[in-house]
């Protein structure tokens, strides 16, 4: 998949995912049948909804969970975006990626939901912030099985808090694809 198809993917569904998109794909191939993965920062859904189908397609059973307030009302007044996800899912979403899907309406601080080294994947795309990136990453990092991923996207000039958090907090073996940014913990 390429930028141009990932912008042709679901274009009713809002978000800046054409990084994204390709890399889930790459990523969704790897995860372990029964992966578990969490997506903080869930907008409207587009990447979340795809990493879903991504599996779905592969045929794996997941937990595809995204943490999100879903508050904002932007960019239709008056339309949450709980309430634009709410619409995607079931207007835009297959039955065999909705069943993978859970969301909990909360800030990343739900993390600590989790048991310790029990995520196959969290991927980081809420704050943007290099303060909110770093709780993300130092909440993540406990729950994460070995050889899981820690992901998250906004590495760019744009968001330099994002990439001075990273720096900070992970090793030098941070791969960076586009903008999406991305470690493996040790096996």
């Amino acid at each position: 998949m390429n930028a141009v198809e990932s912008e042709a993917w679901r274009p009713q569904i809002r978000g800046w995912s054409h990084d994204i998109l390709p890399w889930y794909r790459r990523v969704a191939e790897d995860l372990p049948e029964g992966a578990r993965t969490v997506e903080i920062g869930v907008f409207h859904g587009r990447s979340l909804i795809f990493l879903a189908e991504e599996l779905a397609r592969l045929g794996k059973r997941a937990e595809v969970w995204g943490i999100d307030p879903l508050e904002a009302h932007w960019p239709e007044p008056g339309m949450s975006s709980w309430a634009a996800f709410v619409k995607h899912l079931h207007e835009d979403c297959s039955p065999e990626a909705r069943e993978r899907i859970r969301v909990i309406r909360a800030t990343s601080e739900a993390l600590v939901a989790f048991r310790p080294a029990s995520l196959d994947l969290v991927f980081v795309d809420g704050r943007h912030e290099e303060p909110g990136v770093r709780e993300d990453i130092t909440l993540a990092l406990p729950r994460l099985r070995p050889g899981a991923i820690l992901a998250g996207h906004d590495y760019s000039e744009q968001f330099d808090g994002v990439r001075r958090a990273v720096r900070a907090l992970l090793p030098s073996d941070v791969q960076v694809h586009g903008t999406v940014w991305s470690w493996r913990k040790a096996a």
